[in-house]
């Protein structure tokens, strides 16, 4: 139940929450004018979402030679900039604790259900060649969907053709640096997945039509890769 930024900690041991909150409390109170603009800039993009206004924002940028992709990816942002911890260590302001309270007062278990539904029934209608991160996990709720590509960029430009918003974007998921100690703890495999990820537009609300067809494109791309593999 995100509410642009709060959260809820809890804490099992008593002398570690004692000292959380002894910490906590040394930490200023978030502005009232940094979660407005969160509010401003979120209530942008939400109104986005909307066919018709993502339409004109992407023939927008494309005229003006920008990346609609890479300002979206700058704009949800939850943390710009590299100074991270400074805009950590905030306690939420009012505001941020009246939404976050109203969010979680009307948690619904039913919208998980529906967008775990609808993940499933997209993934029987993909090429099985298509590899989905975390596929083997017992209660996979698809926050987001990602799939591995050999081509993600093919497939994210093929996807933009047709009208859908898929993208490769990738703010705060990344792999770890291999730290100068350990010089043989490079994380292979998560390097190379994250070269292949492609974020696909699959949530409840979406047609099942135009599932079908994200999923018709993505398999299709796959398709060819592996046969220009095979005649090469």
């Amino acid at each position: 139940q995100t509410a642009l930024g709060g959260a809820i900690l809890v804490c099992r041991d008593a002398d570690m929450l004692a000292r959380v909150q002894s910490i906590y409390r040394q930490d200023p109170v978030q502005a009232g004018s940094v979660f407005t603009r969160r509010v401003v800039r979120f209530s942008v993009l939400r109104l986005l979402s909307k066919r018709a206004f993502y339409t004109v924002f992407t023939l927008a940028c494309r005229s003006a030679g920008r990346s609609h992709d890479d300002i979206l990816i700058g704009a949800t942002r939850g943390f710009p900039g590299m100074d991270l911890l400074s805009q950590l260590r905030k306690r939420p302001s009012p505001p941020l604790i009246a939404l976050l309270r109203y969010r979680l007062s009307r948690a619904s278990v039913t919208r998980v259900v529906r967008r775990e539904k609808c993940a499933a029934s997209f993934r029987a209608m993909l090429d099985p060649r298509v590899h989905t991160p975390g596929s083997a996990v017992q209660r996979h709720t698809y926050w987001l969907f990602p799939v591995c590509l050999d081509d993600p960029e093919a497939a994210m430009r093929s996807l933009w053709r047709a009208g859908f918003d898929a993208t490769r974007g990738q703010t705060s998921l990344t792999t770890i640096e291999t730290p100068p100690e350990r010089p043989d703890a490079v994380p292979g495999r998560a390097q190379a997945m994250m070269r292949r990820l492609l974020f696909l537009p699959v949530y409840h609300g979406v047609a099942r039509a135009s599932l079908a067809r994200i999923a018709h494109i993505v398999s299709r791309t796959c398709a060819y890769v592996a046969d220009s593999g095979r005649s090469s």
